[in-house]
């Protein structure tokens, strides 16, 4: 551990004395060459460039997966989005539908009301009596009295 130390220490040292150097690039350039090639070994590099492969191969295989992943939501909100908008338009045709038969039944309700106000004024004449029973025509019976 002390041995340690001691390396780090002169690393740090030969650094502070390439940073002197800031001001000529020619010979910070040397220095650092000169304390890489002290403190870095080769069969360093070598591991580094194998860790460095190692890397990229997965960081390759995350992204395919990612990806794929990426193309199968989209296919999947599409789809959603279709399925959606086909509910929708069936459901706004049906309240289409309903609106439409809802007004008619209205228009019907009004007739009829307009019809039983006609029929009890007729009644309420003098003159007309229980013999003469008005027919009653109803749109969705289509029975009449006699």
């Amino acid at each position: 551990m002390r041995d340690l130390e001691t390396h780090v220490q002169r690393l740090k040292s030969e650094l502070h004395d390439c940073a002197a150097l800031i001001q000529d690039p020619k010979k910070l350039k040397d220095c650092v060459q000169s304390i890489y090639d002290r403190y870095v070994q080769p069969t360093d590099m070598v591991e580094t460039r194998s860790q460095e492969q190692e890397i990229q191969q997965v960081f390759s295989l995350h992204r395919g997966h990612l990806e794929r992943t990426v193309e199968s939501l989209k296919r999947r909100l599409t789809k959603s989005t279709e399925e959606h908008e086909k509910t929708y338009t069936k459901l706004m045709k049906e309240n289409v539908s309903l609106i439409r038969e809802i007004n008619e039944l209205r228009r019907q309700i009004l007739v009829e009301k307009s019809r039983a106000k006609k029929t009890r004024k007729s009644r309420s004449r003098p003159g007309s009596g229980p013999s003469e029973s008005p027919s009653c025509e109803h749109p969705i019976l289509n029975v009449s009295q006699e």
